[in-house]
């Protein structure tokens, strides 16, 4: 399932790996450790779930929703921040209700939201991607400030994917699956803004310990899985260009 067509530059490194939930996902996508509840939140995309899973008692709860989901984050006053398929959303677990705001992008009807994480500040960083067109540059990254405000951040995006920090929260980690790079930003942690900073190596990123853990792509099978494991440094002779500064809005 290497869509790169490039040889592999790193010997892969066998590595255990298990099951913690057969949630018999379509689509799992956003997984989130909460550490005040001790729980783990992930998303179903297409099957339109929300799953909520604690490990102390192996409880496990599901909530659908409405439309296809595609990350979840928790709110320091309660329920959840959401994207969905075209829009930010809250979710109150315990009632059900669902505050669907405004599409950022309703010029773009091709596209829907995919990945997307808070960062330390309380901001929800999330992008979109061609929802028939993986390849297409017609992404966008947004951000979401706990005022409301949404902005268009960095655009001509090719399918949007996982979001990562830096130890010191003064980078950001944004991964562009079908251009095969993970973009490192430089990040103001105070004003949300970021500057383009150049391409770090493939897809889905989070980051911890000074090192950058990179989930890569399996078949149905798992026939193709593993753990990319990067140190925080330059990298230097990539060929794929620097993306464009963020836009102005």
């Amino acid at each position: 399932m290497d869509r790169t067509g490039r040889p592999p530059e790193i010997e892969p490194t066998p590595t255990d790996v298990s099951v913690l939930i057969r949630s018999s996902n379509v689509v799992g996508e956003a997984p989130l450790w909460d550490p005040p509840t001790q729980q783990l939140y992930l998303v179903d995309i297409p099957g339109q779930l929300i799953h909520i899973f604690r490990p102390t008692d192996g409880d496990h709860r599901t909530f659908d929703l409405p439309d296809w989901v595609t990350s979840v984050s928790t709110r320091a006053q309660g329920g959840l921040v959401l994207s969905m398929r075209k829009n930010f959303a809250f979710y109150d677990v315990d009632s059900g209700d669902l505050e669907i705001l405004a599409d950022p992008e309703p010029e773009r009807t091709g596209n829907r939201f995919n990945d997307g994480k808070c960062d330390r500040q309380g901001r929800l960083w999330a992008g979109t991607m061609g929802a028939e067109d993986w390849l297409a540059p017609t992404g966008a990254l947004y951000r979401f400030d706990p005022d409301g405000r949404i902005t268009r951040m960095h655009d001509e995006v090719k399918c949007s994917n996982g979001i990562g920090w830096s130890p010191d929260g003064r980078v950001m980690y944004h991964t562009e699956s079908f251009r095969y790079a993970i973009f490192a930003f430089d990040f103001d942690p105070d004003s949300g803004e970021i500057e383009a900073h150049g391409p770090v190596d493939e897809p889905h990123a989070f980051e911890l310990a000074g090192e950058l853990r990179v989930a890569l792509a399996a078949d149905a099978e798992l026939r193709e899985i593993g753990v990319l494991i990067l140190p925080l440094q330059p990298i230097a002779d990539r060929s794929i260009a620097a993306p464009r500064p963020p836009a102005d809005e």
